[in-house]
């Protein structure tokens, strides 16, 4: 079936242009008080068939992904072995002339579906929290910072020289950190749900900060920002690293849990926990709504 230019695909029907066969099943088992609850499974034809939960775990779960994926409040979740004593933190107060929103790193390249079907199936965890709760969240900030005329910043990794020259050494070195994406290739483009809007500004990096070898320390500053929200991919690379380069320079950051990703749900809870409280303050999406009033 051909879908609208822009029309969200979910990730079983991604799946599905790939040959994989998703089947939604139901435990016999039941939680207690509710109705069966579903997992995942891959069929992958000649490499069997692989049982992913459908919490985005490696392992064998029947929980559903969760939105957000931690129900207790931000000034107690995400604690670190520093931080696990610490009193609450004051609440937030964010002056929406002062705040901006800053989506980093949601490229066509990422949410690619691997070719073949024993990576394709070790991703389907990340590919469909990428789907159903970090892009569609991030939309939603999107839209609600802009109905507010609030500033909205995009931030992508690619390079100016064809053949790369100018990307960072963290990015030529051998392995899946090895990118080559030349800034006009269709690869390096941010996703059409989430593409920038005329006159939004766009820093494109070669790096893993969007601070570092970008303007946009400056840019911020001249905007009158003090506070950066930050969604995008990946929790535990470009976004934490992005992330210590705003705290470095005296920005107040808040990261919105469901709208970021790693690789693994697991990568992603340790580095919320490592940057929580210390270079940020990690919040759901409702409750920064609720916050700010959005």
């Amino acid at each position: 079936m051909q879908r609208g230019q822009g029309e969200r695909l979910g990730a079983q029907d991604l799946f599905s242009q790939k040959g994989l066969r998703v089947h939604k099943r139901q435990r016999r088992d039941t939680p207690r008080g509710g109705a069966a609850r579903p997992y995942i499974a891959i069929s992958t034809g000649a490499t069997g068939t692989g049982i992913i939960g459908a919490d985005g775990s490696t392992a064998l779960s029947t929980r559903p992904p969760r939105h957000p994926e931690n129900p207790t409040s931000w000034k107690t979740a995400y604690r670190s072995f520093y931080y696990a004593q610490a009193p609450e933190p004051e609440d937030l107060v964010l002056d929406p002339a002062e705040t901006a929103l800053l989506c980093i790193d949601v490229q066509n390249l990422y949410l690619e579906i691997p070719s073949d079907s024993q990576e394709a199936a070790r991703w389907f965890p990340f590919h469909r929290r990428m789907r159903e709760i970090v892009i569609p969240t991030t939309r939603g900030l999107q839209d609600a910072f802009r109905a507010k005329g609030m500033d909205v910043i995009h931030a992508r990794i690619a390079c100016l020289l064809e053949d790369g020259r100018d990307r960072s050494l963290s990015q030529k070195k051998p392995g899946w950190n090895a990118l080559l994406l030349p800034k006009d290739s269709a690869a390096s483009q941010l996703v059409p749900e989430l593409a920038p809007l005329p006159g939004e500004i766009v820093v494109t990096k070669t790096t893993d900060s969007a601070l570092t070898g970008t303007n946009l320390r400056l840019i911020l500053t001249n905007l009158g920002i003090r506070n950066v929200v930050l969604t995008g991919i990946f929790t535990d690379q470009c976004v934490s690293s992005t992330v210590r380069s705003l705290a470095d320079e005296s920005f107040n950051v808040i990261v919105v849990e469901d709208g970021c990703a790693a690789g693994t749900d697991e990568l992603h809870r340790r580095e919320l926990e490592i940057l929580n409280m210390i270079y940020c303050q990690v919040l759901g999406s409702v409750e920064l709504r609720e916050l700010m009033g959005l």
